[in-house]
């Protein structure tokens, strides 16, 4: 049992950034790129295409950099980590 448990770090790491960021990103990205002017009325802003797009693309990318995390090393986790704090 003590085998199973040895990495909870590492597995409580990948899913932070597998499920946590990466989906929830790229959720993001589907209601800003797809439903922009339904998202802009729920944030209060108007309904500007282009902006919705930008914000739309950027989570995307934020989205699929934290999809990659799973098949590169540790730096790779840092520099995403990066990324979206940003």
């Amino acid at each position: 049992m003590v085998d199973n448990w040895s990495n909870w770090v590492v597995i409580l790491k990948d899913n932070a950034f597998s499920i946590g960021l990466a989906y929830q990103c790229l959720g993001f990205a589907v209601g800003h790129l797809f439903f922009h002017r339904q998202v802009s009325g729920y944030i209060g802003w108007e309904p500007h295409k282009k902006f919705q797009s930008e914000v739309g693309f950027a989570s995307l990318a934020i989205g699929v950099l934290a999809l990659l995390t799973d098949y590169y090393g540790n730096e790779f986790y840092f520099a995403t980590a990066i990324v979206s704090l940003v």
